[in-house]
């Protein structure tokens, strides 16, 4: 490869941060890697500028360049799912991989944040019932479910397997949600992983969902039930923010049977004020003792129901 013509590359992809989005769209469309010659894609500095402008241009560089920890590093930090087409060896490499997972758990801590801090510029949570940690929470796993990165489902599976080993690795995975859908059901299918609590907790607190494929002294622990019924009011929310104010349906039963509930729970009052506000007709499900305490706060919200619907 002539030294005049990487050059010529190199300056092209270094202008692109230059140009206006119109002028840039045009450059973008003919100017990617994918047009290059075999040997421009095989050039680290021709590839390496190309990455940092464009991460998802890492698919066209040469095998050999996919395998480069420095090129794949820069074309992540540029575009996440760049991962995708990380070289076959690269993603066996398990220093490159924890790299790339402390990498993701920063970032995605940094963005959630930000997202906070605008959202209560934007919104507020002062006026309505929900407390600072609440409305923290409700993001983390709002922006959890709507941005998963999926890494893990790109690595080597002899790798992945291995890092199962570890616990403190896992539970990084979950909390941020870097797993992919495949792998937690994966996970959630592993009885040895699935008898420790800490774990069986973080795949709740990510996804009530996940509650269904929990054995029934896992599904009905304190803790764990009442975290996935708060984990559900967030998911099911209306709009407008109004955060506790649900219109639930059938849609929670699937996977979550009422009259299943152990009795143990249902007098408990912790457990019933949560199937209260993820649905209010879940108060038929509590023990009579907690329907006498709670009849006035199931009639408040039954007649503040019936008067929203009525302005509507």
């Amino acid at each position: 490869l002539d030294t005049a013509n990487a050059t010529a590359w190199i300056n092209l992809f270094k202008k692109i941060e230059k140009l206006d989005t119109a002028n840039a769209t045009d450059i973008n469309q003919n100017k990617t890697l994918k047009f290059a010659t075999d040997a421009e894609k095989d050039d680290f500095s021709i590839v390496l500028e190309a990455v940092k402008k464009r991460g998802s241009d890492l698919q066209y560089a040469s095998d050999r360049l996919k395998n480069d920890p420095e090129i794949v590093w820069q074309a992540i930090n540029k575009d996440s799912y760049s991962i995708e087409y990380a070289g076959k060896e690269l993603v066996k490499n398990k220093e490159f991989v924890l790299r790339v997972i402390d990498y993701f758990e920063k970032s995605i801590t940094e963005n959630l944040n930000n997202y906070i801090a605008k959202e209560k510029l934007r919104n507020g949570y002062k006026g309505t019932n929900v407390s600072e940690n609440e409305f923290n929470h409700f993001y983390k796993s709002y922006v959890l479910k709507t941005h998963n990165y999926r890494i893990l489902e790109f690595i080597d599976r002899n790798l992945f397997n291995d890092l199962l080993n570890d616990k403190k690795t896992i539970l990084k995975l979950i909390k941020n949600n870097l797993l992919g859908y495949y792998n937690i059901q994966e996970l959630l299918k592993n009885k040895e992983l699935m008898s420790d609590y800490d774990i069986v907790l973080a795949l709740i607190e990510l996804d009530s969902h996940n509650l269904k494929s929990l054995d029934k002294e896992h599904k009905y622990d304190k803790k764990i039930f009442i975290t996935a019924l708060k984990n559900w009011n967030y998911c099911l929310m209306e709009d407008n923010y109004n955060y506790f104010y649900l219109n639930c349906n059938n849609y929670n039963y699937f996977y979550l049977n009422c009259k299943d509930i152990p009795e143990n729970l249902k007098d408990d009052e912790e457990v019933a004020i949560a199937l209260i506000y993820q649905n209010i007709d879940n108060y038929d499900f509590i023990s009579d003792r907690l329907k006498k305490i709670f009849a006035p706060i199931v009639l408040d919200k039954k007649l503040n129901s019936k008067h929203k619907n009525c302005r509507n």
